[in-house]
């Protein structure tokens, strides 16, 4: 990766500032997408909001927070949750915002160590490397569909935090070095971001070892670096502020949930060949893709020995996807973005090495390269701006085509596009306030939470969503050596509901029809909480009841669309 040839103009390098704005262009698009687009969120993400503002009012997780996950990305997101109070901005938008920041942080980084070693490397491999990542997040968020299901994701969020980290310690072992101010934090925040997930160590652990394999001297040197130890240290203290959660949340989360989420998960696995030929995800194309750019870098990395690290985290993302064996979106996450980055840094390895050529046979005059290079760099600048700004404009204008959600009916300022709100707004709107609480019923967490967070309303019962009771109900008939030690978790977690629904005595109560119902049935469920209910409606497959002698106090005020300026 190394490139001594770079020649400057006027003082400038144009292969640095050509970089750098290619990337801020990219992320400029990025936030403007997002700010057009405020209520937006994916349902997984707005579930941790929730928790998140459950945690602030003094609710304890595992308690009376239930989830599955471990707490980390409940702390993380505590950020944006406290963001959204303190601006006054909805939660989503909050969310979308920090996930920006994110972004911007791992291309500052990545800018911020290369330039500590600007005279060792390949500017038009760390400009591509960062262009990449940029334009990826636009891709993420000018795909609805892709937005909802990855954007904020733990895996999103795992690979943003890594990136710096990768090149830190690709810099490491060509035995550069880099200010404690520096390494510290990217070490920090890439630990924060492995511990989010166990498997998320795998790409960062093979890493190493292949850097080990390929050092001639195989000394333990290059590991006893600073960020090596803000990484380890922010594992450790993960780890032991376990010992400081309550003794409820430990039993609650150690001694019921940990085991039964261990043995009932694989009610959501799929088998190996649903996993590679998933139609949703187009997850067969993904592993094409990516096994054609292992076979190139296995043929260009003489030419550039960059390419080999790299395309070692894109396998280990394999693991990240199949060891998971769920076949969900996001788990495809850390192995599309690594095969674009990948896929990205082979062509303009190959463009530079045609280039070399070029030059060596003097087909072209070297002393002009430098002009040249800015000549390529403006007309490259303005081609990337024409279809980020062409792509933002098709959105905006499909945004402004939409009836509009007056947001003032929930407390902040301007409009939203109707079609961000999740379909089951409009009932919880016309019968409860901000700040009510609602209860919704079913069986995943689309569209609970997401209706949950957006209208600003409070979730009625500890359970956001009824994840569990699958994985519950599995184990129950699948591992009876491990259900009997819980033999009655069923019965609590049907009780939990009832209870939560006597104290928060909720207005509005959606109830998923199908296989929810079915489940709740057999707990005779409704018997039990709707006898003061009447069912008004059904919508998006769920029965809407409210609570007899309560009547409408709301509109849910939409207008037409607006004319793009």
């Amino acid at each position: 990766m190394t490139d001594h040839t770079s020649k400057k103009v006027m003082g400038l390098d144009p292969l640095q500032i050509f970089g750098l704005s290619f990337t801020a262009a990219a992320l400029l698009a990025v936030l403007f997408v997002i700010l057009i687009h405020p209520m937006r969120i994916g349902f997984d993400q707005a579930k941790y909001l929730i928790m998140a503002d459950m945690l602030w009012h003094g609710k304890t997780l595992y308690v009376d927070i239930i989830d599955l996950n471990p707490p980390l990305i409940c702390y993380i997101s505590l950020i944006p949750s406290l963001a959204s109070a303190l601006f006054n901005i909805p939660a989503s938008l909050a969310f979308s915002l920090f996930i920006w920041s994110l972004s911007v942080y791992c291309v500052t980084a990545i800018y911020a160590l290369a330039t500590k070693a600007k005279e060792q490397l390949n500017w038009p491999l760390i400009n591509t490397f960062t262009l990449s990542i940029a334009t990826y997040e636009f891709m993420l968020t000018t795909n609805r569909l892709r937005f909802l299901f990855e954007w904020g994701q733990r895996e999103h969020i795992f690979m943003l935090s890594y990136w710096p980290f990768f090149i830190l310690r690709y810099l490491r072992w060509q035995q550069l070095s880099m200010p404690p101010w520096l390494a510290i934090p990217v070490g920090a925040i890439a630990g924060c971001g492995m511990c989010l997930k166990p498997y998320f160590f795998i790409p960062a652990i093979l890493t190493e070892l292949y850097w080990l394999i390929q050092s001639k001297e195989r000394a333990i040197r290059p590991f006893l670096k600073v960020e090596i130890a803000a990484a380890a240290a922010v594992a450790a203290l993960y780890t032991m502020h376990f010992k400081l959660l309550s003794a409820a949340e430990q039993h609650a989360y150690f001694d019921l949930l940990m085991p039964l989420t261990i043995s009932g998960y694989k009610f959501f696995e799929r088998s190996t060949v649903y996993l590679c030929n998933y139609n949703f995800t187009c997850s067969e194309d993904v592993l094409i893709h990516s096994l054609c750019c292992a076979a190139l870098t296995f043929a260009l990395v003489r030419l550039e020995p960059f390419l080999a690290p790299v395309c070692v985290v894109m396998f280990s993302s394999y693991f990240i996807y199949f060891i998971q064996g769920k076949g969900f979106p996001l788990h495809l996450f850390p192995l599309n973005q690594s095969a674009f980055i990948l896929q990205n840094t082979i062509l303009i390895a190959l463009y530079k090495t045609i280039k070399e050529q070029v030059v060596q046979t003097r087909l072209f005059n070297q002393t002009h390269l430098g002009g040249k290079k800015w000549l390529i760099g403006t007309l490259a600048l303005t081609a990337l701006t024409a279809w980020l700004a062409d792509s933002c404009w098709k959105d905006y204008k499909q945004e402004a085509s939409s009836n509009q959600f007056d947001l003032a009916s929930i407390g902040y300022k301007g409009h939203a596009s109707a079609e961000d709100l999740a379909p089951l707004a409009k009932p919880i709107i016309e019968y409860t306030k901000v700040g009510d609480y609602v209860a919704i019923i079913g069986e995943s967490t689309e569209p609970n939470a997401t209706t949950i967070l957006q209208l600003r309303r409070k979730s009625a019962t500890r359970h956001i969503d009824l994840t569990m009771l699958g994985p519950f109900r599995f184990v129950r008939d699948n591992v009876p050596q491990v259900w009997q030690k819980f033999p009655n978790q069923l019965n609590e977690f049907i009780d939990q509901l009832v209870q939560d629904l006597k104290e928060t005595s909720p207005t509005i109560v959606l109830l998923q029809n199908g296989q929810t119902t079915d489940w709740l049935s057999e707990y005779k469920f409704s018997q039990r909480s709707l006898n003061n209910y009447e069912q008004i409606g059904e919508e998006d497959n769920f029965t809407i009841y409210k609570k007899k002698g309560c009547f409408k106090i709301n509109e849910m005020w939409v207008s037409g669309p607006t004319k793009p300026k």
